[in-house]
């Protein structure tokens, strides 16, 4: 699969694709795609063997990952966690494209780990949200909480 048509199916989701509509899109989910990535099966075999096109992949590689990195910049760790969407979704195209599991359990399994870089990525804005705030002394923070964390807040002395 080359550049243009993974351009082509990225840019079937919108103008301004998320984290899971670019990932998701990229998962061999039909005919056409299954194709696709047969395509690069082949390509990657072949580049294994080829030093200056594996560097090259390399290169174009870890540009998407950073790419993916700044989507999810405010996990911890968002080089770690795009490197880690990236090698779940090489896995799992890869199991589709051999028929080792259904389009529809690996578009579910790429979701749910999708769902949890988000959801770290999510808490740890909101933790340093309040750090910021701690740090400058205001109480004030509930907008920044969740429903279970206002709960657990004890309340101001009247």
């Amino acid at each position: 699969m080359g550049r243009i048509e993974l351009a082509a199916r990225v840019a079937t989701v919108g103008p301004d694709p998320g984290l899971r509509q670019i990932l998701i899109a990229l998962l061999p989910t039909d005919t056409d795609s299954a194709a696709d990535a047969r395509s690069l099966i082949g390509y990657l075999a072949f580049a294994s063997v080829r030093p200056q096109i594996a560097d090259t992949l390399a290169t174009n590689g870890r540009a998407f990952r950073d790419h993916i990195a700044t989507m999810i910049t405010p996990h911890p760790d968002p080089v770690t966690a795009a490197d880690t969407l990236l090698a779940l979704l090489d896995g799992l195209a890869l199991h589709v494209t051999v028929g080792q599991l259904p389009a529809d359990r690996a578009r579910t399994l790429l979701t749910t780990a999708i769902d949890g870089v988000l959801a770290e990525a999510e808490a740890a804005q909101r933790h340093r949200q309040r750090e910021a705030l701690a740090h400058l002394g205001q109480r004030d923070h509930e907008p920044f909480l969740t429903e279970d964390e206002r709960a657990a807040e004890p309340d101001e002395p009247g």
